[in-house]
């Protein structure tokens, strides 16, 4: 990739194994390492002063060269060195790359896990309390305190590289960022991370393959990102939009008596059907309810109703039964059921209709008085429920991954407030 910043470094030779030493901040550097065998050098006045001791050089592959350009957010670097760090104890390591532009300065690119972070030292301190950090009006909260080490290193330093002691680090994170305050007995910095999309690395660098990720960034955001109050106001507007739209289709709906009419069962007629008068259905495919009330006193009554076309002959069949019951029991009366039972038949087509009923009575009486009722366009409030949980259901899935999304993110924190 041509270099975007096109100064040519100054050719070095490492003195201990020959390896190509180059440096692109002249007059600027403080240390250099070799990447073959990890020589210390310091540098003065364009001379390198051979340090002991030396890096000790591990197999590694990394991710990019030293020298090699890319922008990132608009500004154009270039690699001038490279770290491998560790978390002091355990067998967490990462990548650490020191970016440089002759303008804007110095900023770094860590990796680890495949995730990418670009950060830049601060000039403001941010407010810390315990767990707590306030910068530039955002909150973040502590997600590791740990102490850092260098394993390897290799390119250009600002600083004697083998002077650096171990650091205790404290990651404070929110959704959009990162702030963390690295600190040992001579020293405290403070920085602020983004995360940046692998894809973008890849690109912006010209690299042939970068790493994978595995699980969920530290501050990898969740796409596509919506806070909580927007997400809140999405579904505040579905809601009243919803509520809105069911005052309406309240007010147009006619539920209009077509058929009204009173039975009564004997033990002679029960089981046995009733054929009713024939009723008009007008205006259009519409919803009819079928409504039977029925006068029972701790007992049950079925019917079964058959809607008849007179002229095609097409059938509608429903199943209505009713149950009453009531008592008092341990000094509370209690009741449950109803003496009546209505039923939804939807997109009835306009036309002469009349219904087959075939009721069965208790045998507990010796009659039973019921009133059977037909209404066209009825608004029925269920449907209403039902488009509701539909609108409902992006928010509620977005809700749902978002909360898996974050348990995932805290999973490797010492400081998760989500349950196992």
């Amino acid at each position: 990739m041509t270099n975007p910043i096109d100064i040519q470094p100054q050719s070095n030779l490492c003195s201990k194994c020959n390896t190509p030493l180059p440096i692109h901040v002249r007059h600027e550097v403080y240390s250099l390492v070799c990447g073959e065998c990890g020589s210390i050098y310091y540098c003065f006045n364009d001379q390198l002063d051979l340090q002991i001791p030396n890096f000790k050089q591990l197999p590694i592959s990394w991710r990019m060269n030293i020298g090699i350009s890319g922008n990132l957010k608009g500004v154009n670097y270039q690699v001038i060195a490279m770290l491998q760090k560790a978390e002091a104890g355990t067998e967490y390591t990462w990548e650490e790359y020191t970016l440089w532009n002759p303008i804007h300065g110095i900023a770094y690119l860590s990796v680890y896990n495949g995730h990418w972070m670009l950060l830049n030292e601060l000039n403001e301190i941010p407010l810390i309390e315990e767990r707590n950090c306030t910068y530039q009006n955002e909150n973040y909260e502590l997600f590791a305190n740990y102490e850092t080490v260098i394993i390897q290193a290799f390119g250009e330093f600002f600083y004697p590289i083998d002077k650096v002691p171990n650091t205790t680090e404290q990651d404070f994170i929110n959704r959009s960022g990162l702030i963390t305050k690295e600190y040992s007995k001579e020293n405290v910095s403070y920085f602020k991370g983004e995360y940046i999309v692998p894809a973008v690395i890849k690109k912006a660098f010209d690299l042939d393959s970068i790493p994978e990720k595995v699980g969920v960034g530290m501050i990898e955001p969740f796409m596509p990102s919506i806070d909580f109050g927007t997400l809140k106001n999405i579904v505040i507007g579905i809601v009243l939009i919803w509520g809105a739209l069911q005052i309406y289709y309240a007010s147009i709906a006619s539920d209009e008596i077509i058929f009204n009419r009173s039975y009564t069962v004997t033990d002679s007629t029960t089981d046995k059907d009733i054929i009713t008068p024939a009723f008009k259905l007008q205006n259009g495919t519409k919803n009819i309810e079928l409504k039977v009330n029925v006068e029972i006193d701790n007992d049950w009554f079925y019917t079964g109703a058959t809607l008849v076309n007179e002229k095609t002959g097409d059938l509608y069949d429903l199943e209505m039964e009713a149950e009453y019951y009531y008592g008092y029991e341990e000094g509370e009366r209690w009741s449950e059921g109803n003496q009546y039972v209505a039923k939804i038949m939807s997109a009835i087509p306009e036309g002469n209709y009349y219904l087959i009923l075939h009721p069965i009575k208790s045998s507990k009486v010796n009659s039973t008085f019921f009133t059977v009722t037909v209404c066209r366009d009825v608004y029925v409030f269920s449907n209403g429920i039902i488009i509701l949980i539909v609108l409902l259901l992006f928010p509620i899935y977005y809700f749902i991954r978002s909360y898996y999304f974050e348990m995932m993110r805290w999973k490797n924190s010492d400081y998760s407030n989500y349950d196992e």
